[in-house]
């Protein structure tokens, strides 16, 4: 039976380009050249917001009551029929917070303030790797074996603060399991790129061998 190539390759060449097409216009369709996703830099206001001075909200609150009682001694001794609005009484207002709805980049003096503040870190790096080295008190999450060791984070809260990191800027393991973890409910995740090279460039604590 003699084949007819051009008739195979035509047919291959429909077949592939109706797939293309099919695959452009469906709403679940993988993109072909899918775009780089880009991070945003994490403000330092944002990573550790000033702690409240409690003197002056006690002092505040304080004021707030010494008018109230001051003005209502008034509306007493003048007998007033009805009692005027008191518009001057400090208050004590609190801005509402960001709301973290993706992972966030952070530079080397970022992911040391945070790591002396006892923020958990991720090493997204393969088993080896951590086991020669990796940044003090760190756990290992590799993120090309996630399912494996998904375990992990069985008694991690979603609202605690999470650092994860790879070799370097090179390395976009720290940020395919940052999304992931982002993806699962955790809130505030932050992605070291400077990842291990920048860490022990700054001579910063680090660990060998070990495992968790």
């Amino acid at each position: 039976m003699e084949i007819d190539l051009k008739s195979v390759f035509l047919i291959i060449f429909i077949s592939s380009l109706l797939g293309l097409v099919y695959n452009y216009f469906s709403p679940s369709g993988i993109p072909i050249f899918p775009e780089k996703k880009t991070l945003k830099q994490a403000s330092d206001s944002l990573l550790y917001p000033p702690i409240a001075d409690t003197n002056k909200v006690k002092s505040s609150a304080f004021n707030k009551n010494e008018v109230v009682i001051e003005e209502s001694l008034k509306d007493s001794l003048m007998m007033k029929k009805e009692k005027t609005a008191i518009k001057d009484i400090p208050r004590i207002t609190t801005e509402k917070e960001d709301v973290q709805k993706e992972p966030l980049s952070i530079n080397l003096k970022q992911a040391y303030t945070l790591y002396k503040r006892n923020t958990l870190f991720i090493d997204a790096r393969e088993p080896e790797d951590y086991r020669i080295g990796h940044i003090k008190n760190a756990i290992n999450i590799p993120a090309d074996h996630f399912d494996d060791y998904e375990f992990k984070l069985d008694k991690i809260d979603k609202d605690q603060p999470i650092v994860t990191y790879c070799a370097g800027s090179d390395c976009d393991l720290s940020i395919v399991l940052g999304n992931i973890l982002s993806d699962m409910g955790y809130k505030k995740i932050y992605v070291f790129f400077g990842g291990w090279n920048d860490w022990i460039d700054a001579n910063y604590p680090v660990e060998t061998n070990g495992e968790k």
